[in-house]
């Protein structure tokens, strides 16, 4: 919907106030890949243990790297989502940027795959919705790994017959 009469900040963008891109916007997202370095998440896990004076509780943490995310950057930035997708639209160095926090973020997952870390369905969810990979499932529709052979008669024969579901001309 279009902004009311004389609403200097609605023309040529259907309403809204325009988004002001700025080219330091790329050292942003460089600059919010290290924060995430530099602050890691720290995972606490506790347990209850029996022992011969009764139960006790420990906690055990763990640190891992925090990985980065478009909307991790968005919250960072203090700006919403959809604005730095329609950025990442119009100026090829921001959609640059995006697409190496992006690649960070899917080699962390693979990584955390490989080695067992993190939440194997986690990552497995974050990788499909998000980077395009799918579990892949190979079906033989073949004769013993060559391909099927139906004879010609049978083909005339199923078209002709409308008992067999074929359509007649």
């Amino acid at each position: 919907m279009p902004g009311p009469i004389g609403n200097k900040h609605a023309v040529g963008n259907d309403g809204g106030r325009p988004t002001t891109y700025k080219p330091e916007y790329v050292g942003k997202v460089f600059e919010y890949l290290q924060w995430c370095k530099d602050n890691p998440i720290v995972i606490q896990e506790k347990t209850r243990t029996t022992a011969e004076r009764g139960m006790s509780d420990q906690v055990k943490e763990e640190v891992s790297e925090r990985p980065p995310s478009v909307a991790g950057l968005s919250v960072w930035l203090k700006m919403p989502r959809t604005t730095l997708q329609a950025w990442a639209e119009r100026n090829d160095e921001f959609s640059a940027a995006l697409e190496h926090l992006e690649g960070i973020q899917e080699q962390m997952l693979v990584e955390k795959g490989y080695s067992g870390a993190g939440n194997p369905r986690f990552n497995q969810f974050i990788l499909s919705a998000r980077h395009g990979y799918r579990e892949k499932t190979e079906q033989d529709i073949t004769s013993g790994g060559k391909p099927l052979v139906i004879p010609s008669e049978l083909i005339g024969k199923h078209e002709a017959d409308p008992s067999a579901g074929g359509h007649s001309k």
